[in-house]
């Protein structure tokens, strides 16, 4: 991390939006972008945030983490939420190579996920 200015976030694998809302909440003055593999869970987030007025709408990209097709050095701030634990080792890879690809010279990658060792059940 070197960054203290984040004005691009790319949250890959966001889901319904939840850690890219958090965000936002966090960087209130960023622009964030939401980008999930499902096209189930970006429909669910878009109606949920209709009924919202930001004064920076996050952007909602159907894509595949791995080749998101967004530009490279674009974002201040790459985040990968509770992603990698539903993914085999070859897809990590992707998904982690996408992430420095996107990410700005001095930006942050922050990864939070599941630990193996720890088991609720």
């Amino acid at each position: 991390s070197g960054n203290s200015q984040v004005n691009d976030i790319l949250d890959i694998g966001c889901s319904i939006g939840v850690s890219t809302r958090y965000l936002t909440e966090k960087f209130p003055s960023a622009q964030a972008v939401g980008l999930d593999l499902s096209s189930y869970f970006l429909a669910v987030v878009a109606q949920r945030e209709e009924k919202l007025s930001r004064p920076k709408p996050i952007r909602w990209v159907h894509a595949n983490g791995e080749a998101t097709g967004l530009s490279s050095n674009s974002f201040d701030l790459v985040s990968l939420a509770y992603v990698c634990h539903e993914c085999p080792a070859r897809a990590i890879t992707g998904l982690v190579k996408e992430a420095f690809k996107v990410l700005r010279p001095g930006g942050t990658i922050a990864l939070t996920d599941n630990s193996i060792y720890f088991h609720v059940f």
